[in-house]
């Protein structure tokens, strides 16, 4: 699949500018162990009908596997439909470079680890390349032993992965997680060894790291929605473990903003529907259907 990443984030950038002008409603279903996932999106126009952004996933309890459909309509007539499931990946994995570009952050020379080294992970790193050409070597740590595909695809744009079985976290500036875990991976004892400066990124509601990693941590998030709609953030902030007056916004950052200086950092990316927006609009600029 051939992406070009950093016109995707240029896309992205302006769908965060300009988030208020787009309508959103989000529908979960529970049925026998399973869940229905229901996005739709409107983007409203003056002279002509809206145009609307669906995204349905219906996750199987047996199978395990979850299919994304997107389809796009405008003036009333259907201009993008497909599957819609390796683009997801895309667009998450964009993320990490997206963020550490937004803050003028360049991770080259500094040392790196990918904890979780699947598809996503994979989409982390070409975006990571495709933003910081200086990139040049990565560790990385996966459930049980290496991941063959990382490496390989790492390898293609000339990085160097390296697994690591028991990596030492005081030892890193940045830390990706894209793990398909349901319980933390980054216990207390390991955020307790956090180096100052560091950057972790965050993707699962299912939590990847205990609620400790926001302990004095500047906190950036896609959009104000993500304190009402992420578990983790919305544990952390009944704890009082985080102020979301203090968090910034992706938005507030590109139009000036900076982070408050913590201990570390920790960009929890939630806002996934801006994002599909964002791929969508990219898919349908390069008639991709």
């Amino acid at each position: 699949m051939n992406i070009d990443l950093k016109t995707l984030g240029a896309n992205l950038k302006q769908v965060l500018l300009n988030q208020d002008k787009y309508v959103m409603d989000l529908v979960i279903k529970e049925f026998d162990g399973a869940d229905f996932l229901f996005f739709y999106i409107y983007e409203p126009h003056e002279d002509r009908p809206p145009t609307y952004y669906f995204v349905v996933s219906p996750w199987d309890a047996k199978s395990k596997a979850a299919p994304q459909g997107a389809q796009v309509f405008d003036d009333g007539k259907l201009i993008l439909q497909l599957d819609y499931t390796e683009y997801v990946r895309v667009r998450t994995g964009l993320m990490d470079a997206f963020a550490l570009d937004a803050l003028k952050r360049d991770p080259a020379g500094k040392r790196i680890l990918y904890i979780g080294a699947g598809v996503v992970a994979e989409w982390s790193i070409r975006a990571l390349k495709a933003y910081f050409p200086g990139v040049t070597s990565v560790d990385y740590k996966n459930t049980s032993d290496g991941k063959p595909a990382f490496e390989s695809t790492a390898k293609g744009i000339s990085v160097q992965a390296k697994y690591v079985e028991a990596p030492d976290i005081a030892s890193y500036d940045y830390i990706f997680m894209h793990t398909s875990s349901r319980e933390p991976v980054l216990l207390e004892n390991d955020i307790a060894k956090l180096k100052e400066g560091a950057f972790i990124s965050l993707f699962s509601d299912k939590n990847e790291a205990a609620l400790e990693i926001y302990n004095d941590a500047a906190i950036l998030v896609n959009w104000t929605n993500s304190f009402e709609r992420e578990s983790d953030l919305i544990q952390a902030k009944e704890q009082a473990l985080i102020m979301p007056e203090e968090a910034v916004t992706m938005k507030e950052v590109f139009e000036g903003a900076s982070l408050p200086r913590r201990h570390h950092t920790v960009f929890r990316s939630g806002g996934t529907p801006m994002q599909n927006v964002a791929m969508l609009q990219y898919l349908m600029a390069e008639k991709i259907t």
